[in-house]
């Protein structure tokens, strides 16, 4: 019983050391003049109203889906009308009367003056041609109209000259390799959806952790596999690979990193920052505001509201969190590399309690 006390008190230590985001040049869909449709029953199975705004193969629905004296939700659809082109790492911004108090399936990126930029979760980034994304949010106050516009940016990569690659050989044989390509992020920037170009000498026949999509001749593309889009300053990420006609690292070379580049804003409570101790390691964590604490009054504990804290075993490496993390709709946003600690942010409704 002890030990299970001391346990859960190193736990909540940790919870409150780790808890102690950006706009780059995107590419933007500026959709304006809506369509209101009030009173009309939408795909949601009600008749409170709705609006929709229109442009460049694009259709944003705002829909309200419960309205009373102190609160609403609403429920917003992004639609990709093309039938060819993919939306990647999307975020939203527009005006909203009232503040959002909670919100899913996306996270609020920056909000001023009733002016919020919303983004993916990481795992639905990207809107397939003729494809959708949902998110909602919930305010503590009564419904006061719709946005009246909105802006859609879609990611836009561009090389970076901070990349740092390591290739290693794991296993080989006469006529054939695997290995791992690791990224290093040595910026002071996260990096997110990620993609890395080389040349190899032999054939590429399959690769793990990532995906490839394009090969011309012997250059490949390699797209990360979505859990491990996003890679924090002074992090890394990784893929492994299955060559065959070739059997040493020197068969990949030319290699070339692609991404959105994020600087991290110092002047916003919920920032992440990051560090590397020497001895500790990499270390980063969400901060957090007074109105993220919720108290159980039947134990008296204080907690983080949606959030978690994963203490992994030694040698459980952290993309195997980061897959466990996008199964559940969640995001790793604090990690602690000596202990193997992980801070999650969950995009559900309601609080977590343990």
């Amino acid at each position: 019983m002890r030990r299970r006390f001391c346990r859960l008190l190193m736990c909540a230590v940790l919870v409150v050391l780790m808890c102690l985001n950006r706009l780059d040049d995107l590419c933007v869909v500026h959709a304006k003049t809506p369509e209101l449709s009030a009173q009309k029953t939408n795909e949601f199975g009600n008749d409170l109203g709705s609006v929709s705004f229109q442009h460049d193969e694009v259709t944003i629905d705002f829909n309200l889906n419960g309205n009373w004296n102190s609160g609403h939700n609403i429920t917003v659809v992004i639609h990709n009308d093309s039938e060819i082109d993919s939306i990647e790492n999307w975020q939203l911004d527009f005006d909203y009367p009232v503040s959002i108090s909670n919100i899913w399936n996306a996270n609020i990126n920056s909000s001023e003056n009733n002016h919020y930029v919303v983004k993916n979760c990481g795992w639905n980034k990207d809107i397939g041609a003729q494809e959708s994304v949902t998110f909602g949010f919930s305010c503590n106050d009564a419904f006061d109209g719709f946005p009246v516009d909105c802006r859609l940016h879609d990611g836009s990569r561009s090389k970076l000259d901070f990349d740092s690659f390591k290739v290693s050989i794991s296993n080989s044989w006469d006529n054939g390799c695997t290995g791992t390509i690791v990224i290093n992020n040595t910026s002071d920037h996260r990096i997110e959806d990620w993609m890395v170009e080389f040349d190899c000498y032999g054939i590429v026949e399959s690769v793990w952790d990532g995906r490839v999509v394009a090969n011309n001749g012997n250059h490949y593309t390699v797209k990360n596999a979505g859990y491990n889009y996003a890679i924090e300053a002074g992090a890394s990420a990784s893929f492994g690979f299955l060559i065959s006609g070739k059997n040493d690292a020197d068969c990949i070379c030319n290699l070339m990193l692609m991404a959105d580049q994020e600087e991290l804003i110092s002047n916003q409570d919920t920032s992440i920052s990051v560090e590397n101790d020497p001895e500790i390691g990499i270390i980063y964590r969400k901060a957090f505001d007074k109105e993220d604490i919720c108290f159980d009054e039947a134990t008296g504990v204080k907690y983080l509201e949606n959030q978690l804290l994963i203490s992994a075993f030694p040698g459980v490496d952290k993309q195997i969190i980061e897959k466990m993390a996008a199964e559940i709709q969640a995001e790793v946003v604090g990690y602690i590399e000596l202990s193997n600690d992980y801070q999650l942010d969950c995009w559900i409704i309601g609080h977590l309690k343990t």
